[in-house]
């Protein structure tokens, strides 16, 4: 069987009591990292308010990107390896999200990185 191993590459500082955006099942229970190439991937998380005045739900970009090794220290385009990026919509008390489906089989086998991009700029802010 192949594996599929999922690293959350940004982390939003303001989550649930304990922080964190993780890979979780359809009902938001946390799963572990490591994932068959036949299994639908689903995060859990929570948003900061970066969205324009007068939007009531915080809203975020979120990509699949193979890892490439990417430090973090600099600044670089976004794109979703999976063709297409996924919006989610906090629209739980702060901002939680629970249970988005960011993929579906067959996913290629690889290491990947789920980055949340809040403020929707295609960028990753380092």
């Amino acid at each position: 069987m192949k594996k599929l191993v999922i690293f959350i590459a940004f982390v939003p500082s303001f989550l649930f009591p304990c922080g964190g955006t993780y890979t979780s099942d359809e009902d938001g229970s946390p799963t572990g990292p490591i994932f068959s190439t036949d299994n639908f991937i689903y995060v859990t998380g929570d948003l900061d308010r970066t969205n324009p005045p007068g939007e009531i739900y915080p809203v975020a970009d979120i990509y699949i990107m193979r890892n490439y090794g990417f430090t973090g220290a600099n600044a670089f385009p976004l794109w979703d390896d999976e063709g297409a990026k996924n919006t989610v919509i906090g629209t739980y008390f702060p901002g939680s999200y629970i249970g988005e489906l960011v993929a579906m089989p067959p996913l290629p086998e690889g290491e990947y990185d789920i980055i949340v991009d809040e403020d929707q700029d295609g960028i990753f802010n380092p």
